[in-house]
């Protein structure tokens, strides 16, 4: 995808999705490829997408084996912008524009992307908070961001 294919790009910010997938217990997280860091599903909202339908496109490709419910989804905290590494610029940072939702699903069947992640795993949310801050098993550092937005808004949801 070229960077002039992605919707609302504007000359220097991405508009982003973040899926954090969960069974009410747990959040699922990919291992990524490139720098053995976890990260929930993200990626880029495609020209003439909502940032809803972003979320289940990218939610279907990166883990799960069917496309979800869109109603299914609860918006966390839209507006987020914050610089982010981008493999669709040419020196691999850029601003990006996040909205986060949850997403609730019940014995999904798991589909791993490859290309992206090395495996998938559940982790308990606040283990994986724990894991992160005491350096045994990292985030990347925007996903732990936003997995701690997450975690406070199912605690007032």
């Amino acid at each position: 995808m070229s960077e002039q294919a992605l919707a609302g790009t504007h000359s220097d910010t991405h508009r982003t999705v973040r899926v954090i997938i969960s069974d009410g217990n747990n959040v699922l997280v990919g291992r990524k490829r490139s720098k053995d860091r976890l990260q929930p599903c993200t990626g880029h909202v495609e020209e003439g997408e909502t940032a809803k339908e972003a979320a289940v496109r990218e939610a279907k490709e990166e883990m799960l084996d069917s496309e979800p419910n869109k109603e299914a989804l609860s918006k966390v905290e839209d507006g987020i912008v914050r610089e982010a590494e981008c493999r669709h610029t040419q020196n691999g940072s850029l601003r990006h524009e996040y909205t986060i939702y949850g997403l609730e699903v019940q014995e999904p069947v798991l589909d791993v992307d490859e290309e992206e992640f090395s495996s998938l795993e559940w982790r308990r949310i606040d283990q994986l908070v724990q894991d992160h801050e005491s350096g045994k098993d990292r985030l990347t550092q925007n996903s732990y961001k936003d997995i701690k937005k997450y975690r406070e808004w199912r605690k007032h949801s």
